[in-house]
């Protein structure tokens, strides 16, 4: 454990080398300053000699170097906290940047397995609590090292007994702090997971709340979250208790107690002896005080350090993931997309025991519409992820106009690639942004012209502010089919070479599946594109090139619509006739 925490301490502290000109610059600040802060209590005590030897006009005279001097005290300090915390909004800035960018380069595995809630806390409360104790470490440790040295050699030298007292209990206070630490990190690391599954709760519920308000489940969902948080609650009572006993113990009892009844003690006695003045007593009961709170501030600091190391260990294991397959590839890159699957077996890696694909062997050729069909679970989605390469197979290839789909690059072949699902996701954002989404240099005449391809010019121009309305998060200002042809558009936009159409209109109402089917219509006969598509509308499927039977995770049929109604006892002729007039193929 201390090597762990050692190893994520020096992680922060190299997190600060980017910022070492306004460090340092805070720093020089500090060190500027300390000085006149230093000064205060000497004039305090000076000051009050004087008025009890009747002595006013050198008590005015040390008010007046303590006004000059408490000023200046002040313009520096306005300047610590400015650029300390300069640095600090810094860091969490690149921090933030650099691990989304880390995360958005993850395999789709990857956030199989992890939570948006969980990355939305570490991305949000970690970063700003690891960044933002870092900041404050360099200001509080540097000033009270500084201080603390100041003040030590003030006693020493003004009288040796009373400072030796005084700087007795710096070395108690370390070792009470060294345990108080170790635990102060364990805790942290287990405050901060315990936050994230809270988060991950929260986030799933108020993105899905229809859903929640739909089955009238508020109160379960209240439930949920309510235990979450309740482990990350007792957690902090527990480090509440734990700190109110530290500061007990330290603070109150060994410092203000023990410390000072001592130097009391000793100064009466040593003043009755006449071997000190009075006044000097008097400052070392200032600078006390002073020493006091820079002792716990230094400690302190070292404790934040440790602590955040807690919320850095979570963020830095994040930064140093290093995604495998399918997020790298060669510059290589497929304009058309002639494509076969070779005894492709697939296992999705949160179901290693569960068999997706078993062998499957299929030829998507160029420019033609492939149809996928098949019963739920027999693989077509899974297919459709393949292509994108969101994962790789476990076994066999897939071959990309004779090149394995592996050595592709990928940013280039997924921007050749236009993709229409069940359920399209829209940003937050204008129509006309998420349309040219994925076609960056893509300009609003695209967009324009994409929509009206997809039947959506009309419905967009009724709109008061046209192609400039904002969608809402996910879409949630647009209807079903107005959102699918919003995603039609998407995908027309880009000119792809292979496009993919995954249940695209199976979620819609019979009205906006006609518009939406149309749009889709115009979309198949629009270029030379390799078309894949998965649906149960038999319209779509009699219309492709070609048709595949997919079942327990191989092609078992193929070919056109009017060849496969020739197998009498064929899995697609059976689907067909039980489709009867509603033209659905069963699942």
């Amino acid at each position: 454990m201390p090597t762990s925490r050692l190893r994520g301490t020096r992680r922060l502290l190299q997190l600060a080398r980017p910022q070492v000109v306004y460090l340092y610059a805070g720093c020089l600040v500090l060190l500027i300053r300390l000085p006149f802060s230093l000064s205060i209590p000497h004039f305090v005590s000076t000051t009050l000699t004087a008025l009890s030897q009747g002595n006013f006009h050198l008590a005015r005279a040390e008010i007046a170097w303590l006004f000059l001097f408490g000023t200046l005290d002040a313009v520096f300090d306005f300047w610590c906290v400015f650029l300390f915390g300069y640095a600090n909004q810094r860091i969490v800035r690149g921090v933030r940047v650099d691990l989304l960018g880390v995360l958005l380069r993850q395999d789709v595995a990857f956030f199989d397995a992890t939570s948006s809630g969980e990355l939305a806390s570490r991305l949000n409360s970690d970063c700003s609590e690891m960044a933002g104790d870092l900041t404050w470490f360099f200001r509080f440790s540097i000033e009270s090292v500084v201080r603390i040295v100041g003040i030590t050699i003030y006693m020493l030298v003004r009288s040796p007994v009373l400072g030796a007292c005084a700087l007795s209990i710096v070395p108690v206070v370390g070792i009470i702090n060294k345990f108080y630490g170790d635990w102060l990190s364990r805790n942290a690391t287990l405050v901060q997971d315990a936050l994230a599954d809270a988060n991950a709760v929260a986030q799933e519920t108020l993105a899905n709340v229809r859903t929640v308000i739909a089955f009238a489940a508020e109160s379960k969902e209240e439930a949920r979250y309510e235990r979450k948080i309740q482990r990350q609650y007792e957690l902090n009572i527990k480090q509440l208790y734990m700190t109110g006993v530290y500061y007990m113990a330290v603070s109150t009892f060994l410092i203000n107690t023990i410390v000072q009844s001592s130097l009391l003690w000793i100064g009466a006695n040593l003043i009755a002896q006449h071997r000190l003045a009075p006044e000097v007593l008097l400052a070392f009961m200032l600078y006390q005080g002073q020493l006091q709170n820079e002792t716990l501030n230094l400690f302190r600091s070292f404790s934040s350090l440790i602590k955040s190391s807690g919320a850095g260990d979570k963020v830095f294991a994040l930064l140093d993931r290093r995604p495998p397959a399918p997020a790298t590839g060669s510059r290589s890159q497929a304009n058309q997309y002639n494509v076969r699957f070779e005894q492709v077996s697939f296992r999705y890696p949160t179901r290693p025991d569960h068999l997706v694909l078993n062998h499957l062997d299929l030829e998507i050729e160029q420019g033609q519409t492939l149809a996928l069909v098949g019963s739920s679970g027999c693989g077509k989605s899974t297919i459709v992820n393949l292509l994108q390469r969101f994962y790789d197979p476990n076994a066999g290839s897939i071959v990309v106009n004779g090149q394995d789909l592996r050595r592709l690059d990928l940013e280039a072949h997924r921007r050749h690639i236009g993709v229409v699902t069940q359920d399209p996701v829209l940003f937050d954002d204008s129509i006309w942004q998420n349309i040219v989404y994925g076609a960056p240099h893509a300009t609003r005449e695209d967009a324009v012209r994409a929509a009206k391809l997809a039947h959506a010019d009309a419905f967009i121009r009724s709109f008061p502010q046209g192609y400039d309305t904002g969608v809402g998060e996910r879409g949630v200002q647009l209807s079903g089919g107005q959102l699918q042809r919003i995603a039609i558009a998407r995908a027309m936009v880009q000119k792809p070479s292979l496009l993919l159409l995954d249940e695209a209109t199976s979620a819609l109402d019979a009205a906006s599946e006609q518009i939406v089917q149309d749009a889709l219509d115009r979309l198949l006969e629009k270029g030379n594109m390799t078309t894949v598509v998965v649906a149960h509308r038999l319209r779509t499927v009699r219309n492709a090139d070609q048709i595949a039977v997919i079942d327990q995770g191989k092609v078992v049929e193929k070919g056109t619509h009017v060849e496969l109604l020739q197998l009498r006892s064929g899995l697609y002729r059976k689907m067909v006739g039980r489709a009867g007039n509603t033209g659905i193929l069963p699942e």
